[in-house]
């Protein structure tokens, strides 16, 4: 899965739809028809999966902004202490 906004957008729009779905499952809007088992099963097991994708897609952009926050705040010259005192970049 990318590790950009527009991961998150598309995983939260598959996850609505999901819900959507299920919502739907577990309550037929008039003049639909209730669902078989089987169905409902599907509904939650998809529901599920994207909100797993959800999660991911959160985490890893989380993780990204992290990486990106520490590299901007690492200077570009200068010492590095785990090599001693003196050396230089």
């Amino acid at each position: 899965m990318p590790k950009s906004s527009d991961a998150r957008t598309v995983a939260k729009l598959a996850w609505e739809a999901a819900w959507e779905r299920l919502d739907n499952a577990l309550q037929p809007p008039p003049g639909y028809p209730a669902p078989t088992p089987e169905e409902l099963h599907e509904c939650f097991r998809l529901a599920q999966e994207r909100l797993d994708h959800l999660r991911l897609a959160h985490a890893l952009l989380a993780e990204a902004d992290k990486t990106t926050d520490a590299a901007a705040q690492t200077p570009k010259t200068g010492y590095f202490p785990e090599l001693g005192s003196g050396h230089k970049q």
